[in-house]
């Protein structure tokens, strides 16, 4: 006698006995199981409507002896193009779908289900087509009334989509830390406010600088002890401009990790909250020290052209080829020369012609045109 029709026959004689007397219990409990049995057929049906609709396919295996196949949704049939009785009748079903290089791990994590009653599994899995898609797999451990294993009950899901923007996700995150290793600024950033702490610094710190991430990201007075003591006071007292502006651009020397300092170009942009709250300074540090080098050698030579000019006992001038012939140039040693100032030439187009001896400026200027 099943469970279900005994509980019928006691539901019904428990009503027999609240109805009037010579009512047949048999008849009532027939009528009882009838009703119990359509209810159970409506929730069978509701049941397999919501697998056959689910995104997931439930399945069942033995948790002892030879791990038989038990149930398995019919929507395995839409979702992964198997039969239910490809699974049922093949112990061997999942083993032989398992992509051959997850195939151990996933071994490896099946054993621990037996310690933790729940786990959650990602690999790979052939589909009936020929090709592997990801899949999430759910299992949960079902015990007896003494605790000993009896079944274990699991769900796949397909996870391609999200598994493909993870490894779209990946790629992109290794590009940008090649084009971040590559590239010929350190890119860092730190709060702009409270601590001040480091928050990101590309790893190409190591090759321009000489020092690791990590010499950055856990010191936070790691910039400040580096910049040359001649300069610190002078790029911190502009650090105001990047909070009026949002954008400001520093040039320092700072100090290598084999002690050498070197001339920077730092280029920070002030980001703020939605609130408009400072956040974070993201900055772009560059070696700009051949520029350095190369406009100091410009400024030495043209110091040592000054001072030539100054002492030459000539004074060199210029002035436009065409037009009103606007005056162009002038040494400074015209004031020791002539005692006039260097103005008094380039701000007066006939400053020249005024000072001309009378009797020689036709010839001079015929000369000029000749």
């Amino acid at each position: 006698m099943t469970a279900s029709k005994q509980h019928a026959e006691q539901a019904a004689a428990s009503l027999a006995k609240m109805l009037r007397p010579g009512v047949d219990a048999g008849a009532v409990a027939a009528i009882v199981q009838d009703a119990l049995d359509a209810a159970a057929a409506e929730r069978d049906k509701s049941a397999k409507a919501l697998l056959a609709a689910s995104p997931a396919v439930i399945y069942s295996f033995k948790a002892t002896g030879d791990f038989a196949p038990t149930s398995i949704s019919d929507n395995i049939e839409s979702l992964f193009g198997y039969s239910p009785g490809a699974y049922l009748d093949n112990p061997d079903f999942w083993r032989e779908r398992v992509h051959a290089d997850d195939l151990a791990r996933v071994d490896a994590e099946v054993n621990t289900l037996f310690d933790t009653g729940r786990q959650t599994l990602e690999y790979r899995f052939r589909r009936k087509e020929g090709f592997y898609c990801w899949v999430n797999d759910e299992q949960h451990l079902v015990r007896d009334e003494t605790g000993a294993p009896l079944e274990v009950v699991g769900s796949w899901s397909d996870i391609g989509a999200r598994k493909a923007a993870e490894d779209a996700e990946d790629a992109a995150r290794a590009r940008l830390s090649v084009l971040l290793e590559t590239a010929p600024s350190v890119i860092y950033s730190f709060k702009a406010r409270d601590d001040y702490a480091p928050t990101f610094i590309s790893e190409n710190i190591k090759r321009l600088l000489g020092y690791c991430p990590e010499k950055y990201l856990e010191h936070a007075d790691f910039w400040r002890s580096h910049v040359h003591p001649e300069d610190l006071a002078a790029v911190e007292a502009e650090q105001g401009r990047l909070f009026d502006k949002g954008h400001h651009v520093a040039e320092y020397r700072f100090r290598k990790r084999n002690g050498t300092y070197i001339w920077g170009s730092d280029d920070q942009y002030l980001l703020r909250d939605d609130k408009g709250e400072p956040t974070e300074i993201v900055r772009s540090w560059s070696n700009i020290t051949a520029r350095k080098t190369a406009e100091e050698a410009s400024n030495a030579a043209r110091a040592r052209f000054d001072l030539m000019l100054h002492s030459a006992p000539a004074v060199v001038y210029s002035f436009a080829a065409t037009g009103n012939f606007t005056p162009t140039f002038v040494s400074d040693n015209i004031f020791r020369v002539l005692g006039y100032d260097a103005d008094d030439y380039l701000k007066q187009p006939d400053f020249w012609r005024s000072r001309v001896h009378p009797d020689d400026l036709e010839a001079v200027e015929a000369e000029q045109t000749g």
